[in-house]
């Protein structure tokens, strides 16, 4: 049985191949990335939540239901936040894409100073992350949605200080895209976005731009480049129902990213699928709960179908 086991694992590290760049999930019938479900400063940790979010595969899409809960200031009690854990430091050209839409606007409230949001998150945990995010006009209470950007430093949220001009939503998709482009001169990042009544991608055209420059605006600029690069960091999707009790469903068509992320089967987050994960797996065989690391599939058990992804993916990263 061992000489078969090492035999089988040697096989599968012969043909396994590390990720290609970039990396991407068209969430097509499954997971094809190694999406998390925790959070850390979360409370609970694992925001995994009644059922509420799963692959919808006859649309190919993620299906994320809102819920209560929140990480606006000191809440942080968040439900259904998937994640990608970051691996290796970002090229100097990085970005991070997702296009999204409401399975029915109208059933996304629009009451006045409320603000349901869905879109991009950068994050270190709870207390600290900048978003990127298609939002509810809670100005004005009608039904306009715009693009902005929210941050949050040491669990004190901000306003990040960058929108677009707002538009009627339609059935149509949202594309969001946040990215650095590294000028020798003066670096930047800059947020753009598209929807139906754009040509394509285009930056934020509020009244104070799109882009946050390394000189101009250091605060902002340095705070989502330190989140990208400390240990733990990950990237993901975010939905928001402000507090409204509503649980109307965003759906998730794609992410792509060109920063290194966890590996499918890279159990410890190293980077590398290798006897490390598979170890962890044997060790914690049988096990059940949602969200363990072990647990690769999430499923609820760590059994068969995880060690199976471990080994089918041995070598892979790196």
């Amino acid at each position: 049985m061992k000489r078969t086991l090492v035999s089988l694992i040697a096989a599968i590290t012969l043909l396994s191949t590390a990720h290609v760049q970039p990396y991407r999930d068209d969430f097509d019938g499954g997971f094809a990335l190694n999406w998390s479900w925790k959070l850390p400063q979360n409370d609970p940790l694992c925001t995994l939540f009644d059922n509420a979010a799963f692959i919808n595969a006859e649309e190919s899409v993620l299906v994320i239901q809102m819920r209560d809960g929140g990480m606006f200031s000191n809440f942080n009690t968040h439900k259904n936040v998937p994640t990608l854990r970051i691996v290796g430091a970002p090229p100097d050209d990085w970005y991070i894409e997702t296009s999204l839409r409401a399975a029915d606007w109208n059933q996304v409230p629009y009451c006045q100073w409320c603000y349901p949001q869905a879109g991009i998150l950068i994050a270190t945990g709870a207390k600290n992350y900048f978003q990127q995010l298609v939002t509810r006009d809670g100005n004005n209470g009608l039904p306009d949605v715009y693009a902005s950007a929210n941050w949050e430093r040491d669990d004190q949220f901000e306003w990040a200080y960058r929108v677009s001009q707002s538009w009627i939503p339609d059935d149509g998709w949202i594309k969001l895209r946040i990215e650095h482009v590294p000028d020798p001169n003066n670096p930047y990042i800059v947020l753009t976005y598209a929807h139906s009544g754009t040509n394509g991608l285009t930056e934020y055209d509020g009244f104070n731009g799109a882009r946050y420059y390394s000189i101009e605006d250091a605060e902002l600029y340095n705070w989502i480049v330190g989140l990208l690069t400390t240990p733990g960091a990950r990237i993901g999707l975010y939905t928001d129902n402000a507090g409204t009790g509503s649980q109307a469903a965003f759906w998730f068509n794609y992410l792509e990213t060109n920063i290194p992320v966890a590996p499918v089967g890279d159990v410890n987050t190293d980077g590398i699928v290798d006897d490390a994960d598979l170890l962890a797996v044997l060790f914690n065989f049988g096990t059940e709960g949602e969200c363990q690391d072990e647990d690769v599939t999430n499923d609820g058990v760590v059994d068969d179908a995880d060690l199976l992804t471990v080994l089918f993916n041995f070598g892979s990263g790196g």
